[in-house]
């Protein structure tokens, strides 16, 4: 095994960083939440890039989306596009309902509670996006 050692100032030599913006503007980052508070969520956005879409899958209680809209909406002014989503949003739930995915909604046809549930409506946020198809978006919130 060969194992090659890279400086830090190589690679500020190579064009890798100028294809970085562009790679984070075009890569959507997901983030799952449940009841962690406005402030861990504040801070988990600070370490994401600023040019990168960022897809906020929460299954927290319903009462609890209007404090994280609030927050969101007041303290992450850096972030180009942020998008909200809740996992138990029915326009999702059909959306999954009408494409025959099945397997991810419960007996009342809402989706199921699970982290790997949530991650998979972002990544399905995240190429709705990519097909640049805004109508999707229905039950999501934009700041």
């Amino acid at each position: 095994m060969h194992i090659d050692t890279v400086r830090f100032s190589h690679i500020l030599e190579t064009s890798v960083l100028a294809d970085l913006d562009s790679f984070l503007s075009r890569t959507a980052f997901i983030v799952s939440h449940k009841s962690e508070s406005v402030e861990i969520l504040l801070g988990v956005l600070w370490y994401l890039p600023v040019n990168s879409p960022i897809i906020i899958v929460t299954n927290c209680p319903r009462k609890s989306m209007e404090e994280i809209e609030k927050g969101l909406t007041e303290h992450s002014t850096h972030h180009k596009e942020v998008y909200l989503v809740h996992q138990k949003d029915e326009n999702i739930a059909d959306l999954f309902r009408r494409y025959g995915v099945q397997h991810i909604l419960g007996k009342d046809g809402n989706i199921v509670d699970g982290k790997g549930e949530g991650m998979y409506i972002g990544t399905l946020c995240g190429l709705i996006l990519t097909l640049s198809v805004p109508a999707c978006f229905d039950g999501c919130l934009i700041f």
